[in-house]
């Protein structure tokens, strides 16, 4: 991310350079050739940044840290996270743990199983996925619901999205599970 970025600063450096240069030989009728090639390749090179840049957010499945990291982020959290073990239906994970309520689930070859959130707000919930590249809409209109354990299933491919509602700790509010789990 950190060479996209520089490479973004140096195409846009390249086109002020190259634009300046360009006016200066228009003034004084020099050649022309030398800064709009400049221009252009700069021009060049601060689209395809840009373009690298937009996709670094999106999630790397060999890099269970970056996943982590954002939903850490997401949640307040900051980025911290720390290695431990997640107890899902009775099967411990291997897992980088988040918070008490959100953990990201690992593979034994070091990628990532799955992802879970509980006690999230429905913003929550839909900004995790949005920013991970699950995006869902609103109304969760495409998901197999469960009425008698408000729950609400998708199953893709090659993953399968889980939310949950439960009632709050003084049932003025539902809090919301997540639960994303990729196909072996």
């Amino acid at each position: 991310m950190d060479i996209l970025f520089v490479f973004l600063l140096l195409g846009g450096l390249g086109i002020i350079v190259g634009i300046i240069w360009l006016i200066v030989n228009l003034i004084r009728k020099r050649n022309k050739k030398i800064p709009i090639i400049i221009t252009v390749v700069s021009l060049v090179i601060a689209i395809g940044s840009s373009i690298g840049l937009d996709h670094v957010n999106e999630i790397d499945y060999n890099k269970p840290v970056n996943t982590a990291l954002t939903i850490s982020k997401l949640r307040g959290q900051g980025g911290e996270y720390e290695n431990g073990t997640f107890d899902m239906d009775d099967t411990l994970y291997d897992a980088y743990i988040i918070d008490d309520n959100a953990a990201v689930i690992i593979n034994s070859n070091d990628t990532v199983k799955g992802f879970y959130a509980y006690q999230a707000s429905d913003s929550e919930v839909y900004e995790i996925l949005e920013t991970l590249g699950f995006p869902i809409d609103d109304y969760l209109t495409d998901f197999i619901s469960d009425d008698e354990s408000n729950t609400y299933t998708k199953t893709y491919d090659n993953y399968s999205i889980q939310l949950s509602e439960y009632p709050g700790a003084y049932g003025d509010h539902y809090e919301n599970e997540l639960s994303v789990m990729f196909n072996d």
